[in-house]
């Protein structure tokens, strides 16, 4: 199988940020793949990051007609507090109001200082106002968007209602979550003070650079009320991609948004292909058949007590368990970097783009991760299914280990988890996959 490639292999991206360093410089896998699609100009490989897109360098009258032209009409944009408060060219934002910009729960919180005193960006201040101030359509603005509407019908306040909490957020945002206040539970384990001066060793040593980016502002800023805002918008944006069917954008200044975002489709992916293969494998093997694992005396703190294991030649893994015929969607989070001249003014900007290839498929299982308390298949009962990378057959051929587990649970920053999913969400060294076009013409 293959998690999601990232092909940052250019030296305009080193040192932009830890995120794309270590996508840059990790080095790949190669993996054939035979299903390929052609997204507004880019090229993706099934549940991919898609090929190379260079850092942008440029004014913001450029980003604005990439906006413009580059992003489907449809698409929802969903802006960070900080793309709100920091200076941003009014072009751009013209090009945003052609869209679509939804406002998720915290961050419309987070945002009231600057709805009531703006320091930038006052004419968007002003039509996100008037918008929010007006009569709310009863419509799902997410699905229905007429592009003649006004600009008070294109800004969007999602709730986190049913359709979100039936399509796994909660989970997710959770294991986000978690990356955010494991140091603070970390601290209080170890008898260290709660301070960033006390802990930044520690984390990076545990959590490396990556990590360390998003743990630290526990530290820094304290878990107020509104904490947890990054990560509800990132999965909000996420789920509405998948369960839509519409482009979403990011946008963002903060590049622990763009590190949490690439962890979230990691994690989606990696459960979406877990689920996949426990529907191939539960018809087409005799699972009762194979030995389980004796684990006795060896007490580990993320293996399972119970487990059952069985590799499976890569090739073809995923024309195997994968669904045919996906319809793709794009998730995108733009990071925004630039400087700034004297008086605030924007002298260019630097903006890091990062688009994965979803698909509708991802939506079933989602409501079934939700019906099945999270656990990633319903076909063994309360035993999980888990797909692991890096291994080979006894002749030398790459596969793939298929698990077999009843999971363990432990607490964790104060939320029950899988002692697997827990090791998911903080590891910091996935591989990276580069994916070449496969000869073979599928019939």
């Amino acid at each position: 199988m293959s998690y999601p490639n990232a092909s940052y292999r250019m030296s305009a991206k080193k040192n932009y940020s830890v995120t794309s360093r270590y996508f840059d410089e990790k080095k790949p896998v190669f993996v054939k793949a035979t299903k390929h699609f052609d997204i507004n100009g880019r090229h993706f490989s099934r549940l991919s990051f898609g090929d190379a897109e260079a850092r942008i360098d440029a004014p913001s009258w450029d980003l604005a007609d990439r906006i413009r032209n580059a992003i489907p009409a449809n698409a929802i944009f969903f802006p960070d507090t900080n793309f709100f408060s920091r200076p941003m060219g009014r072009l751009v934002w013209d090009a945003i109001f052609e869209k679509r910009v939804a406002i998720t729960p915290m961050i419309r919180r987070e945002i009231q200082p600057w709805l009531d005193r703006p320091n930038h960006n006052e004419e968007a201040r002003d039509v996100i106002a008037a918008s929010i101030d007006s009569p709310r359509d009863s419509g799902n603005q997410l699905l229905n968007f007429d592009p003649h509407s006004p600009l008070n019908k294109r800004i969007i306040l999602p709730s986190v209602n049913a359709d979100f909490l039936e399509h796994g957020y909660q989970f997710y945002f959770d294991l986000l979550a978690l990356r955010r206040l494991i140091g603070l539970e970390l601290a209080a384990e170890l008898g260290l003070p709660a301070t960033l001066d006390a802990m930044t060793t520690e984390l990076k040593r545990r959590f490396g650079d990556r990590g360390y980016l998003v743990s630290r502002e526990a530290f820094t800023k304290g878990t107020k009320s509104n904490f947890l805002a990054d990560e509800q918008m990132i999965v909000m944006a996420a789920l509405t991609s998948v369960c839509t069917g519409h482009e979403t954008v990011i946008l963002t200044w903060d590049t622990a948004i763009q590190e949490q975002f690439r962890k979230l489709w990691y994690l989606i992916v990696g459960d979406y292909v877990a689920f996949c293969t426990g529907e191939v494998v539960s018809w087409s093997m005799d699972i009762a058949q194979i030995k389980e694992l004796n684990n006795e005396g060896c007490e580990h703190p993320i293996a399972p007590d119970r487990a059952k294991a069985f590799k499976v030649p890569a090739v073809d893994f995923h024309d195997w368990v994968l669904p045919p015929d996906p319809l793709p969607v794009l998730s995108v989070c733009l990071t925004i970097g630039g400087e700034l001249r004297s008086g605030g003014e924007i002298k260019y900007l630097r903006v890091t783009p990062d688009a994965f290839c979803a698909e509708n498929y991802m939506a079933s299982f989602l409501r079934q991760k939700v019906e099945n308390d999270g656990k990633n298949t319903r076909r063994f009962d309360d035993w999980d299914c888990v797909v692991t990378d890096g291994e080979s057959t006894p002749d030398g051929r790459p596969a793939v280990m298929v698990t077999i587990f009843k999971p363990k649970i432990v607490k964790c920053c104060g939320m029950q988890v899988s002692t697997l999913d827990k090791h998911a969400a903080l590891l910091t060294r996935e591989l990276v996959y580069e994916h070449e076009m496969s000869r073979i013409a599928l019939p």
